[in-house]
């Protein structure tokens, strides 16, 4: 704490106020971390009031949530509320101006910490429905936060006027901002100018509100697939969670503790309810890391001893609520999506031993998941072993060094495996044909589409996600750089509705579950209900077993519900597996099965 202190010092003797802000905010934290809560307070409510005098609504909320957290810690919990209260505010208004600045949008990376600390104090004071709408309203946040940078992608439904005037719109209003800045910057701003510039700003901020109305109002789908809805109220929940027989599980970690919110059918209908259980993001991370080793994967009782204290924080504290419970959804948060749930202790056996086990990213994107209309038939289009340019070969090589391309041959063999369960209801696409081209007609004519072909998966830029593929027979193609990017699935209106991502290998990265949620919504755009995706570490999960099951499952009734031939493929691996989650757990299923 001695460098913050000495840091604030000298900012304060530099009249650098908005640093020594930044530094006493710093100080908050490691006030906090040493146990000393009142004097991070303290220090956090300066940080509020030096964002006040230099008019920095960056700091503003930022001291307002460490305020919250401070008063949890004091247990204080009304007062906690207030504060995070404070922060939502002002972060939402900021939020209204990020579709206009990709600065702005990486300055509110963190701001969810307000909705999760709002969630974890009315936890603390046993409101668990509020806890649910914080913690949703914080997904929803985050997703708005990640489709706000691609407005001029989603577009569905509005004609080509509509869009050149949006995005016409769009530049004055960045034009005008910035010519604003630049002149409040100057040493000696001329005040007239700054007047006519900030009547020019609001002009045009006007005009963009009025057209993108008039667009909500014509095409509500537009609004929709934005993320610009409101999260879901809990009555709109009955859809998902249908019996006695289903709970939900959703899960939200800070750095130092991990709330649990528990959702399923009452005697008066959707009740929630929650806990919070200790968690140390580090400690956490190097038991994951340790359980996930094939070694641990590929022996029962190794894997029990190395995944207890995973099942400790995640499990145990809930046990009593999976009880008779035949279909458990497990919504995860950050580093928990690398947790295989299904295969964690609950008592003498794991959890799939009781019950099938499906996962969702949000409760707004499982539910436009559910609204999307079944499968009225199986055919399947199974695409594998893509032929890359040599340009993403050698992307992928600078950027992802050790990176190793799934075995081509073996996935075309597993296709044509596939295929042939389904006899002539399934095609194969392979090698050269395997193009964007390819994939985009097979959302558009199959119920079932596998992509057996490298997925690039990043937590920074989820929308620029990808499955690579091979490239166009000539340059002048459309696309013609042989990848299909998450944030083109949004122009796409489908046949198929169950996808399956048989490439885990970049689901290891750091951040690669900050993703998840926008590759099922971009899925869910393009008319998918649910996802089957490889599990990471790719050397520690047999994926072809389970999927073979699947698959036959799949093909054996055409009218055997999804989530059928699963949990019947999960309890065929399993006895085949003898166990060993290597063999059985490397398939997760998203969505609306």
């Amino acid at each position: 704490m001695t460098a913050y202190t000495t840091a604030i010092t000298a900012f304060e003797g530099m009249k650098r106020d908005e640093d020594a802000g930044r530094a006493w905010l710093g100080l908050s934290l490691a006030q906090s971390n040493a146990g000393e809560s009142l004097a991070a307070l303290e220090s956090a409510r300066r940080v509020r009031r030096v964002g006040g005098a230099v008019r920095s609504d960056d700091l503003q909320w930022r001291g307002a949530v460490r305020e919250g957290e401070a008063l949890r810690a004091l247990k204080r919990p009304d007062e906690a509320r207030r504060a995070f209260d404070t922060a939502i505010a002002i972060v939402q208004r900021l939020a209204a101006d990020a579709p206009l600045s990709g600065e702005l949008r990486a300055s509110l990376l963190e701001a969810d910490s307000a909705w999760r600390g709002l969630a974890f104090a009315r936890a603390d004071r046993g409101d668990a429905a509020a806890a649910f709408a914080a913690e949703e309203q914080r997904r929803a946040f985050l997703r708005r936060l990640t489709l706000d940078s691609a407005e001029r992608d989603i577009v569905r439904g509005m004609t080509a006027d509509e869009q050149q005037a949006e995005q016409q719109a769009t530049r004055d209003v960045i034009s005008a901002r910035a010519q604003l800045h630049a002149e409040r910057s100057l040493p000696r701003p001329n005040a007239a100018r700054v007047m006519r510039l900030e009547q020019r700003l609001k002009a045009a901020s006007t005009v963009r509100e009025t057209r993108q109305s008039a667009v909500y109002a014509r095409v509500p789908v537009v609004r929709t697939l934005r993320g610009l809805d409101p999260p879901p109220r809990l009555d709109q929940l009955a859809p998902l969670v249908r019996d006695p027989r289903t709970i939900a599980v959703e899960y939200s970690a800070s750095d130092e503790e991990v709330l649990i919110l528990l959702v399923s059918q009452g005697e008066h209908g959707i009740e929630v309810t929650s806990a919070i259980a200790p968690y140390k993001r580090r400690e956490f991370a190097a038991s994951l890391a340790d359980a996930l080793k094939p070694e641990a994967l590929r022996d029962p009782d190794e894997w029990r001893e190395r995944s207890a204290p995973l099942a400790a924080l995640l499990i145990e504290p809930i046990a009593g609520h999976l009880v008779d419970r035949d279909r458990v959804v497990i919504l995860p948060d950050d580093l928990p999506w690398k947790v295989p749930f299904e295969a964690l202790a609950n008592g003498d056996a794991d959890v799939a031993a009781g019950a099938c086990v499906s996962y969702a990213t949000s409760f707004a994107t499982w539910i436009r998941e559910w609204a999307m209309p079944p499968a009225e038939s199986r055919t399947v289009t199974a695409l594998a072993g893509p032929e890359l340019l040599e340009e993403t070969r050698a992307q992928l090589a600078l950027t992802l060094p050790g990176w190793a391309l799934p075995d081509a041959a073996l996935a075309v063999d597993d296709a044509r495996t596939i295929a042939a369960m389904y006899g002539d209801r399934a095609r194969v696409v392979s090698g050269a044909d395997a193009t964007e081209t390819a994939l985009r007609a097979a959302f558009d004519r199959a119920d079932i589409v596998q992509a057996a072909a490298p997925m690039l998966v990043t937590g920074a830029s989820p929308l620029f996600s990808c499955v690579l593929l091979s490239g166009p027979a000539t340059p002048a193609a459309m696309n013609a750089n042989g990848r299909w990017d998450v944030r083109e699935w949004f122009g796409l209106e489908g046949r198929a509705r169950f996808v399956v991502l048989t490439d885990a290998t970049s689901l290891g990265a750091p951040g690669a579950g900050a993703a998840m949620d926008t590759l099922a919504w971009a899925a869910a755009a393009a008319g998918v209900r649910a996802l089957a995706i490889a599990r990471w570490p790719v050397n520690g999960f047999d994926t072809r077993a389970p999927l073979l099951a699947l698959h036959e499952q799949l093909a054996r009734d055409d009218r055997a519900p999804l989530l059928d031939a699963w949990r019947q493929a999960i309890v065929a691996g399993r006895a085949a597996g003898a166990g060993t989650p290597a063999a059985w757990a490397g398939i997760r299923v998203i969505g609306a099965p």
